[in-house]
């Protein structure tokens, strides 16, 4: 299984951490309505980031690999993208800190799509 199930406090720390990944990156796509310049381009990458982290949200707290996996390609370009685009207007940290989240993002694709790999070798029945 992909989530932590014992003991008990891995298994709601995983839980809290995950989620509080999520939630913060639903905020970061919500924000990016304030933001100046390529308005548009960045609603629009913002928009994405918040249903993918909204989606996967809902996957860890159901316990659902499969919903943040399917969500983490969409999260992950829409995180690059909405670098992309602050990058002129943004502290070059902040730049940064979305790329390390994009880049983050992908450990955990990786990861998952492993985890479905070895799910699907596994003998039905």
């Amino acid at each position: 299984m992909p989530y932590i199930t014992e003991p008990p406090w891995a298994r709601w720390s995983q839980l809290v951490a995950l989620a509080g990944r999520y939630a913060l990156l639903l905020l970061l796509g919500l924000l990016t309505w304030d933001v100046d310049g390529y308005a548009k381009l960045l609603q629009a990458a913002g928009a994405v980031v918040a249903g993918s982290a909204a989606v996967a949200l809902v996957g860890i707290v159901m316990r659902s690999y499969r919903l943040e996996w399917v969500m983490l390609p969409p999260l992950i370009t829409a995180l690059l993208w909405v670098a992309l685009l602050i990058q002129h207007g943004a502290d070059f940290v902040v730049t940064l800190l979305v790329v390390g989240l994009a880049v983050a993002q992908a450990d955990r694709l990786v990861y998952l799509t492993r985890v479905a790999s070895k799910l699907r070798a596994l003998p039905k029945g």
